[in-house]
This record gives structure tokens, C-alpha cells and sequence, in this order.
């Protein structure tokens, strides 16, 4: 017999001892062996199937249970490299070169963004990077927020989630707020903030025990897409550096790190989920411009947009591409709770602004 098999025998025919969690007063779930089986609710007549039963329900919660706790939580300040001195890192692998990624639940995307040229102070969960801010208070600020989540003995990793307030990406878990990410964030780190909210609320998801949330399907919910019937396919390159702050075609000023895309005719603002061929990579970029006039080519990228498909560096691959609608609002809202029909009508109505 081996020593899972002794362990039910143990807890099944015993009369006085059983296996069972502690009952500290932080709701630990380590367990221990003690004399008294009222613990679990039963008496020393219980019936095995009544064991059994209890059992397995208190072993199903310790292996769900979180390892992290209040405690694990903590601000860490990260000052930038002096001159010609090499740039030093955080004290494990997850680093910024880590950090800043497209979200595809597989190898993160080569680091194209450096670390900022100024103190920033890092947010980590156990030994997790979650966020970076560049102030002491806006990092203090969330290290609570986090702090009070993990308390809470109703929260579930499963949760956590990104939105919009306004036009800010937000991280939330349900109906909670704890951050959101403003046009400041996004000029010091180069990089857009709907990448970044992604980012840190699939940094606290990794660190709370669950999996990321693929990339377009965060970006799905953010926006309140779906998916039509209508595919495009073609060539797809990528504009950068040169048109960098110049005006589009739609009068507003390109920015190479926002998720955006050029088209010949596509009208502007829509949304197009793009896939690289080559890689099977994808993202959700909004048309804002025209062109490309090369060639065969039919999609123009942001630099930001062809590092998530995976097409920075070959610079011309083959694409499919789906137009994404808005969700129909009176199909979505019954299906959700009550704060969860706010979030999203607000996502809408300003979209639709």
C-alpha cells in the first residue's frame, strides 16, 4: 500500500485522529495531525462516507488555497544606471526585460523597452514583479489595495480582470478597482497603457496562482468587441520611428507604441483582430490611417502592434485579419452581475462617444 492509500485508511477507520486543518486565526491551510475529529464536524461514530466526504472537501480548499499572504506583499525601490556603469537588475529573472511583453501565454516577445531613465518603485507579490510607478505614494497606494485583496477570504485570482474608466485602462477584481494607467505612465515607459494594464493585471493573475489572459482576449473584454463574419487577408508591414508624432490621416498624431494600423479603405475606428501567418500571433489594432503604397501591401502596423504579432524584425509577413464589432449590450447585460452590467455599459457608452 502506499502512503496515499495509508492516509485514507487513516482518515476513514480512525477513531480519534484525523487529518486536518489548523484553525489559526489566518485561516491557515497547512495541515497537521490531531486527536479530535470534531474539527471536521463529525462525531468519533461518524461513518467512513461521512469522512470521506469531509475530507476530501477541506483537501479540495488547501489545494486551491493561495500561497501568498498580506505580508508577501511589498514596494521595493529601483534606481536608474548611472553613466557608462552597467545597468543593474532586480534580484530575480522577472525583470523589466520580463516585464513588458505582449501577452500570448508563450515566450515573451525579445525586450524592446528599456528600463526608464528615472527611480521608479516596484510593486512585487511574493517573488512576482506585478507593476512598476513612479512615485512612492501611487506604489504604497496599490501595495494596499493588494494587501486587502489577498485578505479577504472571498477573493478569487479568477477575477481579476482588465476595463476601462473613461479612456484609461484599469485593473480591477470584479468590481474593484486597483489601478488605473494614464497618458503619464504611458510616456514614461513608451509603451501603450492598455499593454501595460494587461501586463500588471496578468503579473498579479501569474503571482495569485492562475493563468494570464491571452492578449486579444483581454483586449476583447477592454474594448467590448467581438468578432463579425467579415475576414481580410494580405501582406502586413510596420511604421515606426520616422512617422513618429506626425499626423495621420484621421488628424490625430501617430504614436508607434499605441496599437493602431494603417488601411487603404477601411473606415476609421474599426477594429481589426490581425494575425500574423507566420507566427499565429495576434492583436487587436484600430485604424487610424491610410496606406501602406508598397507593393502588395494592405496593413500597415505600429512598431507596437508588429512586436505582438511577432513581424518587428522579417517586416513584411502574410496576415488574416477579422473586422471586431461591437457587443450587442441588450444580449451581454442580463448574464452579468450587477456591477459587472455598470463596468461594461460605461466601456460602451464611451466607446460609442
Amino acid at each position: 500500500m502506499n502512503l496515499l492509500g495509508l492516509a485514507w485508511v487513516i482518515v476513514l477507520f480512525s477513531p480519534g485522529g484525523v487529518l486536518h486543518p489548523l484553525p489559526t486565526p489566518k485561516n491557515s491551510t497547512d495541515f497537521a495531525y490531531h486527536g479530535s475529529p470534531q474539527w471536521f464536524g463529525w462525531a468519533n461514530n461518524a461513518r467512513p462516507i461521512d469522512r470521506f466526504q469531509s475530507f476530501s472537501a477541506s483537501l479540495l480548499a488547501w489545494s486551491q488555497r493561495s500561497p501568498y499572504t498580506p505580508a508577501t506583499v511589498r514596494v521595493v525601490r529601483q534606481d536608474p544606471p548611472r553613466p557608462n556603469q552597467r545597468q543593474k537588475l532586480p534580484p530575480h529573472p522577472a525583470t523589466f526585460a520580463a516585464f513588458w511583453h505582449c501577452t500570448h501565454a508563450v515566450k515573451p516577445e525579445k525586450p524592446h523597452s528599456p528600463i526608464p531613465n528615472r527611480r521608479v518603485y516596484q510593486v512585487w507579490v511574493g517573488d512576482h514583479l506585478v507593476a512598476a510607478l513612479p512615485h512612492p505614494s501611487q506604489a504604497n497606494r496599490l501595495s494596499d489595495r493588494l494587501k486587502a485583496l489577498l485578505q479577504n477570504p472571498a477573493f478569487n485570482p479568477a477575477s481579476l480582470r482588465v476595463g476601462l474608466v473613461g479612456n484609461d485602462p484599469v485593473g480591477l477584481a470584479r468590481d474593484e478597482l486597483l489601478f488605473r494607467v494614464d497618458a503619464v505612465l504611458e510616456k514614461i515607459f513608451q509603451r501603450s497603457s492598455d499593454l501595460i494594464a494587461i501586463d500588471w493585471i496578468n503579473n498579479l493573475r501569474v503571482a495569485t496562482g492562475v493563468g494570464p489572459i491571452p492578449l486579444v482576449e483581454a483586449q476583447s473584454a477592454m474594448y467590448g468587441l467581438i468578432q463579425s463574419r467579415r475576414v481580410l487577408a494580405g501582406v502586413a508591414s510596420w511604421y515606426g520611428p520616422y512617422f513618429h508624432n506626425r499626423l495621420t490621416a484621421t488628424g490625430e498624431r501617430f504614436n508607434q507604441h499605441d496599437l493602431t494600423a494603417a488601411h487603404p479603405s477601411l473606415p476609421f475606428n474599426t477594429f481589426l483582430k490581425v494575425t500574423n501567418l507566420k507566427t499565429r500571433h495576434s492583436v487587436i489594432v484600430r485604424i487610424n490611417d491610410r496606406g501602406p503604397y508598397v507593393g502588395r501591401r494592405s496593413l500597415d502596423l505600429s512598431r507596437q502592434a508588429a512586436r505582438c504579432v511577432g513581424s518587428e524584425e522579417r517586416g513584411v509577413v502574410p496576415y488574416e485579419a477579422v473586422i471586431m464589432q461591437p457587443i450587442d449590450i441588450a444580449q451581454v447585460l442580463p448574464t452579468l452581475s450587477k456591477p459587472e452590467q455598470k463596468i461594461v455599459a460605461a466601456n460602451l457608452s464611451q466607446q460609442r462617444q
